[in-house]
């Protein structure tokens, strides 16, 4: 056996270290990237932005000025983004600027100028005749051009579009024409529809539009014979119909031959978004990796509770790709890092009741601090684990008394970080940030503003069971934990007391709170910490279901998982605030009563007062629902894709919404703007199209992370965890199918 096979089976035994790295792969794959540079959520940007002070500004402006918003969001997730922003800087700081095009050796910047059009243009930025402002230099013998006209599909070869004007000191006039098919072209003429009908050739192409690989950019040069001395340089349009647009310019001065770039009214991207937009490209690791580690560590909690090693593997899969895990990992609350810090906490409550050494507490305790630095209410999960160090001894002991004696060693290993850290943390925070402020204003005044005010049974209905944010909607394997956690606290009893007490203490303190659901994002966020959790009291059914023969059984829960991973897909593959953004803009005001009418009438004194806009009928009414929205929504962007020349199927995909469907007429003005699909190596091709050293490195990283992802894959399903359960044909079934799908989602990116 060769060294690279013994260290290949060695590694196919570490289960643990096999689960993150495949997630984390996996992950990395479909992750966002921020929404061309912003992010998905406030405390998700307020983090970034304050790494970004603490971490590479020397001045620290973002945290003196803000650091009042402690009050509101912890310390954690900007603490964690601290090295992700460290890392990208030096990539922000060389990466090219995706407003510029390199042509014949020079890098020419897109910039903003009035377009030229006929009499009457409908765009305030369009006009008959512009100025273009020039800067003072010597005599210009070539003017370059990057350009590209608009609604000119029918115009004829050679027919001139616009004219360019030069006025040189003297007073004396040259005309420049511009004609399609040489000077300039059709901005879409590569199409499929439009290269079906139109009437002129193609300019020189350049390069693409930014965020739209469809869209052309065309490059000429004007030969000034002889040389002038400009005083006005102009853009005439010539005819009826068509618009002409200037991308960009560049004067040739004669005696030195140097390139002078002319600004329009503005950069399309300044350098500093350019630079913003590459080092918040990491950012969402965070999510990733914490989402992974915490599959990683359910593994091992299920282990530590007896289970078979095929269980553990099996949860630690389900809750990474079948539940609300997979979506968050790719966005930038603070969830998916308190879920890990949560876990973490189990993990040592867990080797405690094995182990019953105190330095297991004292890391429950660690764990926890980090969960409430990271969102304060996860405070809620303290008083739980004390009392469960205790509850945790019942089966050593006779009385509570003599179960409290047990366990005094680790209660005091559990209060020393509470009893130290966060007791001086808080006094520290109330010297720098004003007590008043910090405790009496946010802390106190906040819960009177937010929490409390929502009755009971209309949050805890709106989290479970909601048409636009029920929990077992959003995680339909979810189901599976109900009968599950029955059998787990018969097997278990009072070691189940965190599992049961932690996710129900969320289920009611978030049941209370106004915006109980979360604002934009997908599904109840709120919950997504009691995920994993939920995902533990679910092994004895699904070790029972791994173990069983019967057909009817297997196939249920099958169908029962793919649905549930459906539903995933639906989640991570579109921004979830495109949608509610076109509802909220375009929809709710054309329904009778904001829509209540059909579901959220009890709620609405809360959702309309909202910022993101009232979203009665879009949480409680199934017509509304992102589900059915986003499978909506990615039909067109599918029919977009792969048939880019029928417009007709595009627009009629996009007419037929999910309400129309149930007879509601309310159709929004434009629901293009919820179109498009919200990946990382996407959103790279689509703003950096023009550079190739990025569209190479894109397509190289998306590869090799699939590659990895395909050979831990196939060691996790033959190592000691799966293999003796799982055959050498399902393996190579999952390894094909897992293929097929990677290859399915690179092809995507050749349809940009």
């Amino acid at each position: 056996m060769t060294r690279f096979m013994r260290f290949v089976l060695a590694l196919s035994r570490r289960t643990t270290l096999l689960i993150f790295v495949f997630l984390t792969l996996f992950y990395s794959m479909w992750m966002g990237v921020n929404r061309a540079g912003y992010g998905y959520s406030p405390d998700g940007t307020f983090a970034f932005e304050m790494a970004k002070s603490l971490a590479i500004d020397p001045d620290h402006e973002y945290f003196n000025k803000f650091n009042k918003n402690f009050s509101r969001w912890g310390i954690g997730l900007p603490i964690a983004l601290i090295p992700f922003v460290l890392i990208a800087e030096p990539f922000a700081d060389s990466a090219p600027q995706r407003d510029s095009i390199f042509v014949d050796g020079h890098e020419y910047t897109v910039s903003t100028f009035p377009s030229v059009g006929p009499g009457q243009a409908a765009n305030a930025n369009q006009l008959q005749l512009i100025d273009v402002e020039l800067p003072e230099m010597a005599a210009v013998s070539r003017v370059d051009m990057i350009s590209h006209s608009g609604l000119s599909a029918h115009i004829p070869q050679g027919l001139s579009v616009a004219r360019m004007i030069v006025t040189d000191d003297a007073g004396d006039i040259t005309r420049y024409p511009i004609r399609v098919g040489i000077e300039t072209a059709e901005w879409a003429f590569d199409r499929a529809d439009v290269r079906a009908t139109v009437k002129h050739q193609s300019g020189r192409v350049v390069g693409k539009h930014i965020g739209n690989t469809r869209a052309n950019f065309y490059f000429t040069s004007f030969v000034l014979e002889p040389p002038v001395d400009i005083s006005k340089l102009q853009f005439q349009h010539v005819g009826d119909d068509g618009i002409f647009f200037v991308d960009s310019l560049a004067l040739l001065e004669f005696q030195s031959q140097k390139l002078v770039d002319v600004g329009g009214t503005g950069r399309v991207w300044s350098e500093r978004q350019n630079k913003e937009f590459f080092l918040r490209m990491p950012s969402p690791l965070v999510s990733v990796i914490a989402t992974a580690l915490t599959a990683a560590l359910l593994y091992r909690i299920i282990l530590l509770f007896g289970y078979e090693r095929y269980t553990g593997l099996g949860i630690a899969l389900i809750y990474g790709i079948a539940t609300m895990a997979w979506p968050f990992a790719k966005f930038d609350f603070a969830e998916p890092l308190v879920s890990l810090f949560i876990v973490m906490a189990f993990w040592g409550f867990s080797n405690y009741i094995n182990a019953g050494s105190s330095r297991y507490t004292f890391l429950m305790a660690l764990a926890l601090l980090g969960a409430v630095l990271t969102k304060y209410v996860a405070l809620v999960t303290v008083p739980i684990f004390f009392a469960s160090i205790v509850l945790a001894n019942k089966y050593h002991c006779n009385s509570w008394k003599q179960c409290a004696s047990k366990s005094w060693r680790g209660l005091i290993a559990f209060f020393l970080p509470f009893g130290g850290i966060t007791l001086s943390a808080i006094v520290l925070l109330a010297i720098i940030l004003d007590f008043r402020f910090l405790y009496q204003d946010e802390l106190l005044g906040g819960l009177s503003r937010g929490w409390l005010g929502v009755p009971m049974w209309l949050g805890l209905w709106g989290l479970l069971f909601s048409w636009g944010k029920g929990f077992f909607l959003y995680n339909p394997i979810m189901i599976l934990v109900v009968p599950g956690s029955i059998w787990f606290v018969l097997r278990h009893g009072w070691r189940s007391t965190p599992f049961l007490l932690v996710p129900l203490a969320y289920l009611v303190l978030y049941s209370k709170k106004e915006v109980w659901y979360g604002g934009n994002t997908w599904g109840p966020r709120y919950l997504v910490p009691t995920v994993p959790i939920l995902m533990v009291m679910a092994a004895p059914l699904v070790e029972k279901i791994i173990q069983t023969r019967t057909n009817a059984i297997r196939f249920g829960v099958a169908a029962l998982l793919v649905v549930s991973v459906f539903v995933q897909v639906l989640g991570m593959s579109k921004d979830f605030d495109l949608y509610l953004g076109v509802y909220a803009d375009q929809v709710v005001n054309q329904l009778p009563n904001a829509g209540v009418e059909y579901g959220g009438a009890e709620y609405q004194q809360w959702s309309s007062k909202q910022p993101e806009g009232d979203l009665a009928a879009v949480l409680y009414s199934y017509q509304f629902s992102p589900l059915l929205a986003h499978m909506w929504l990615l039909r067109a962007d599918l029919i977009e894709l792969f048939a880019p020349d029928r417009l007709d199927w595009y627009e009629a995909a996009l007419w037929k919404t999910p309400w129309s469907r149930f007879g509601i007429l309310a159709h929004p003005s434009d629901p293009g703007h919820a179109t498009g699909l919200d990946f990382w190596s996407m959103t790279l091709l689509a703003n950096y199209f023009n550079h190739q050293i990025v569209v190479v490195a894109t397509i190289a990283t998306l590869v090799m992370m699939q590659i990895g992802a395909l050979t831990v894959l196939g060691m996790l399903l033959r190592g000691e965890a799966a293999g003796h359960i799982v055959s050498r044909r399902t393996t190579f079934v999952a390894i094909i199918f897992t293929t097929a799908v990677f290859m399915s989602f690179d092809t995507l990116h050749f349809m940009l």
